[in-house]
């Protein structure tokens, strides 16, 4: 065998290497990871590296990422041993004085390599490959072209931040506008943006969902689930949604802490008849309120202040307590 056949196979199956680990994590994107979650998995479980105990109950909690885990590690486990002992060959059957003699044939295969991976970077040649990707880590799932593929872009607790591609409209969206869906006060769920054929619509209450269409939708992970991968089930549990006293709506996220617009409808239970100073919503839950509106006037928050019903508050802290507070399940 040549030096430079050596290398090239050495390269080769780095090659592979790098495109397993972007087709394992394409399989753990389908099972409704994050994509950066589903990026850092793919490489722990190919490189054999491990991960964080938390990072491991994402993936121990779900039977279908146990199965791509164990086919991802003996995966990798095979590729670096093949990897290692070409690597250890090359090494031993050729001499120094070979590989001097060879060095512009080594330096062409190497370059030849860094070619070919910025070749794989151009984005209609990456698009067209992930596609074929993405159409291997389908079947091998078990999921149908008419699935509504979900992903999950960012998480805050129960609620998320999801890509949702439309290949199946449910049934009772069929014809119907977005302000007759009613998903926002009803569902909290907001539809974030559309995009169809590759353009943002701009969206009003007449705009209608489609198949084909690329949704961004943020709201609570189930509730996207159940009203966009079980049609079956979806209108009977649409027709008896979860409802809230209190409508919270996220301005800005900012990490754990976010800016929420809270319209009062009953008063939490902490705040009733309290002033903000003897709740302790600053000191124990590290709440505070940007802006009060009562009647339509803006009203000067200080230490005395009392919520009241039909209030409308900006708030800002910790994600979680603004929820835990001011989220109150009618049931």
């Amino acid at each position: 065998m040549s030096i430079e056949l050596a290398i090239i196979l050495i390269l080769g199956f780095v090659a592979i290497y790098v495109l397993l680990i972007r087709f394992y994590s394409m399989l753990l994107r389908l099972t409704g990871l994050t994509d950066s979650k589903a990026r850092f998995q793919a490489v722990s479980l190919i490189t054999n590296s491990g991960f964080t105990t938390n990072e491991a109950e994402v993936i121990t909690a779900s039977r279908s990422r146990r199965k791509i885990a164990s086919a991802a590690m003996i995966t990798g486990h095979v590729f670096s041993v093949i990897i290692v002992s070409l690597i250890f060959n090359f090494i031993n059957v050729f001499s120094i004085n070979e590989i001097k003699t060879s060095y512009l044939s080594i330096i062409l295969v190497f370059v030849i390599f860094i070619g070919l991976l910025l070749f794989f970077k151009i984005p209609f040649i990456k698009k067209g490959y992930e596609k074929l990707l993405e159409k291997l880590a389908l079947k091998i799932i078990g999921k149908s072209k008419t699935e509504n593929l979900i992903t999950l872009l960012d998480i805050y607790g129960r609620e998320c931040i999801a890509e949702v591609v439309v290949n199946s409209l449910p049934s009772f969206m069929d014809e119907k506008y977005l302000f007759e869906l009613n998903l926002r006060e009803l569902y909290k769920l907001n539809i974030l943006s559309i995009r169809r054929k590759g353009r943002i619509l701009v969206l009003d209450k007449n705009t209608m969902i489609q198949e084909g269409d690329v949704l961004i939708i943020f709201g609570l992970h189930q509730s996207i689930v159940d009203l966009f991968r079980n049609d079956n089930d979806a209108e009977a549990y649409f027709k008896t949604p979860v409802k809230y006293d209190n409508n919270l709506e996220l301005i800005e996220n900012f990490g754990k802490n976010a800016m929420v617009k809270i319209k009062i409808s009953k008063v939490p239970d902490v705040l009733k008849d309290k002033t903000i100073t003897s709740c302790g919503l600053k000191e124990n839950y590290e709440i505070n309120i940007m802006v009060l509106a009562r009647d339509k006037n803006s009203v000067k928050v200080d230490k005395n202040t009392i919520i009241q019903e039909d209030d409308s508050l900006v708030v800002f802290g910790p994600y979680t307590n603004i929820k835990k507070i001011f989220l109150l399940n009618k049931n």
